[in-house]
């Protein structure tokens, strides 16, 4: 991995550690990443995640058939899950993490720049925006949706901001048209002046329904406690990035489990690793992490239970 790369995942990982919410979600990403790092694997975002053992998301595409001359050629179809919302990015910046819930409850997207020449790091040498959606679904819908900071408008919305002291860090939150859903707005730039700027973007946050992210994997078994899973695209460019799938409970106090295509897997069950090799010959590492790991035999049984999915499309990275 260059320099380019372990900055901008220092970057994002920062981003999302500092985006506040009290959902598990983006926190249990952070304590995977920290976790897992001794083991070379660079879990980072989002980001997150979920309804029942398998995850729905692989959408048959129809057989191909030559349509009567009247009729119009059927749209094809996309494999995975679609994005609801998208936004305006600011100039140089390309998004680089799509992360969604299964059951709809949560999505999260980044975009990031950066603003150092090549070897140099520091907190000063990237800056990140990101887009959340919350819908009721989500175990802490009603905290997330808590008036707190200042009043403001978004199209006429009232939202509320938050921005630190240095105005290098910014957030923003309010109810769209969509029933039963908030979204959040963060901006972190090191070079200050957010306040302004994350006003400005919010007017360019707008329906979606067309980017998705797709899985590379399914769980065709998972302990009954584990009730939502996600799956997370994320990197600096379509070559280098990693796209993992994730397990966890609703009770931020349960464990989480990760399953992640790698170039080489560590079996190491002391620290709650175990390496799966797939009939293709790809590997991945299976991971439990949180306050309440679960048995190794259980984390074995998820790995032998391990569907494979097409490759995840990632040209979208780095754009």
């Amino acid at each position: 991995m260059n320099e380019t790369e372990e900055l901008i995942k220092a970057a994002l990982a920062k981003h999302v550690e500092r985006t506040p919410h009290p959902g598990p979600i983006l926190t249990a990403l952070s304590r995977r990443r920290r976790r897992v790092r001794p083991t070379l694997i660079a879990i980072i975002a989002a980001t997150a995640v979920a309804a029942g053992i398998a995850i729905p998301i692989a959408i048959q595409r129809p057989e191909a058939s030559a349509p009567p001359a009247t009729q119009q050629p059927m749209p094809e179809e996309v494999r995975g899950i679609k994005m609801r919302y998208t936004l305006k990015p600011l100039s140089g910046y390309t998004e680089r993490n799509r992360t969604a819930v299964t059951d709809g409850s949560h999505q999260l997207r980044v975009w990031m720049k950066e603003n150092c020449s090549s070897g140099k790091h520091g907190p000063e040498c990237a800056s990140s925006m990101s887009v959340a959606m919350y819908t009721a679904k989500h175990p802490h819908f009603a905290e997330i949706t808590a008036p707190k900071g200042e009043r403001v408008a978004v199209n006429g919305t009232e939202a509320w901001l938050n921005v630190d002291a240095g105005q290098k860090m910014a957030k923003l939150s309010w109810r769209p048209a969509e029933p039963d859903t908030v979204l959040l707005l963060s901006l972190f730039d090191p070079a200050g002046d957010t306040r302004q700027r994350i006003l400005d973007l919010a007017r360019t946050v707008s329906p979606d329904n067309t980017a998705v992210v797709q899985p590379p994997l399914t769980f065709r078994w998972l302990p009954a406690e584990f009730t939502r899973t996600s799956v997370s695209v994320s990197g600096s460019s379509p070559s280098t990035a990693d796209a993992w799938i994730d397990a966890e409970t609703t009770d931020p106090r349960g464990g989480e489990v990760t399953a992640k295509i790698v170039a080489e897997a560590i079996d190491d069950p002391r620290s709650h690793n175990i390496a799966v090799t797939l009939p293709d010959g790809r590997k991945v590492q299976v991971m439990a992490s949180g306050n309440s790991p679960i048995p190794v035999e259980q984390l074995r049984k998820i790995g032998d239970n391990l569907a494979t999915e097409p490759a995840p499309d990632k040209s979208w990275i780095g754009r």
